[in-house]
């Protein structure tokens, strides 16, 4: 089990994740829009499991050491991470702006004081990325043993921490910069960083498939505990630290489960064509936002106010993929949308490689 993890390059179940988590984002703000009331056990395991795991996969992929072994390669990347992350943000609002005859300094001012106003997962995973590859970029200057993996997981804490004290401190709002945001979802990458160090470990090629099976099982129990236990867990209150850590269970043993689910599923190579449309995520995440805003429907009643969700999320995820498949033969679409380019066009391939 677990063998593909082991692997460098694309890795068939994370795109699963990124393509089921995808779905389950599309899904979340069409129950969101159509439906009056959220206690649901299936909203539940929605909540619990579609932005956690999107922090997960992208610290199961997260850099090697080598790789950010000096200044120039950090620095490198991280103006990456500006190109295909904030970029979007950017050009996110002013789309919306446009759409909407909007101002662009409101706009701004709003996503400043809240960035859920905008694309605020990859705003918050810009930093989650920066504050995790700096650390790494110090262990590269630590000689002890094992600060490949201690280094960047303390300066993430010690970040995560500032990111909560900083707006009680200086008497302000945790949403501004979505600080809190931050403070919540880096745990999640770092879970992943620290599965993929231990799935690639002599340590774990030496665990019996039982005892995999039983981490499985108790993971299963916890999050249908959770999700027909309480009525509505998106609902809890921030502040309580027992519901915080509930939360936090949940998530982390749904993410266990579709761990161990998504490499079954990848492990025979079948699914690899269908999981790597999970590479387009981000342009999924985009354009699904600005499709549902022009969607006019509406139902009365449970049943038929989750029906219409289920159909409004199958008919964006349709609509998402036409677009993508659009853009893909409009020259630099994806570059001036997206930050990234995805083109047959000749000159396009020849852009520096942190383009495309």
């Amino acid at each position: 089990m677990f063998h593909q993890f082991r692997e460098n390059g694309r890795l068939p179940a994370v795109d699963l994740m990124k393509l089921y988590a995808s779905f389950l984002v599309i899904l979340s703000h069409c129950v969101s829009r159509f439906v009056t009331d959220f206690e649901s056990p299936l909203y539940n395991a929605i909540w619990l499991t579609q932005m956690p795991l999107f922090f997960f996969a992208s610290g199961l992929v997260s850099p090697r050491q080598e790789k950010l072994d000096g200044l120039g390669k950090f620095l490198l990347r991280t103006a990456k991470h500006a190109l295909t992350l904030l970029f979007p943000c950017l050009t996110f609002l002013l789309l919306s702006c446009a759409l909407s005859s909007a101002s662009v300094l409101t706009a701004f001012r709003l996503f400043y004081e809240d960035p859920q106003n905008g694309l605020w997962f990859l705003f918050v995973l810009f930093f989650v990325h920066l504050v995790f590859d700096f650390g790494t970029y110090l262990s590269t200057k630590m000689g002890f043993r094992g600060s490949s993996i201690l280094v960047p997981i303390l300066f993430s804490a010690v970040c995560c921490l500032f990111a909560l004290l900083l707006p009680r401190l200086a008497g302000f709002s945790p949403r501004i910069l979505g600080l809190k945001l931050f403070a919540y979802y880096i745990p999640y990458y770092v879970f992943g960083f620290l599965a993929r160090c231990f799935l690639s470990s002599a340590a774990f090629s030496s665990r019996k498939p039982a005892v995999l099976w039983a981490i499985f099982g108790a993971s299963l129990a916890i999050v249908l505990f959770e999700v027909f236990y309480f009525p509505s867990i998106p609902a809890f209150d921030d502040g309580d630290i027992l519901f915080l850590a509930i939360r936090v269970l949940g998530s982390t043993a749904s993410i266990l489960v579709h761990l161990f689910l998504t490499d079954i599923l990848t492990s025979n190579g079948k699914l690899g064509r269908f999981a790597s449309l999970g590479s387009y995520s981000l342009q999924s995440y985009y354009l699904h936002i600005l499709f549902l805003r022009t969607l006019p429907f509406s139902a009365s009643g449970a049943a038929m106010q989750w029906l219409l969700s289920f159909g409004t999320a199958i008919l964006l995820a349709m609509m998402v993929g036409v677009a993508c498949l659009i853009l893909h033969f409009i020259p630099f679409a994806n570059l001036v949308l997206f930050g990234k380019s995805r083109s047959f066009y000749a000159f396009e391939r020849r852009l520096p490689k942190i383009l495309r």
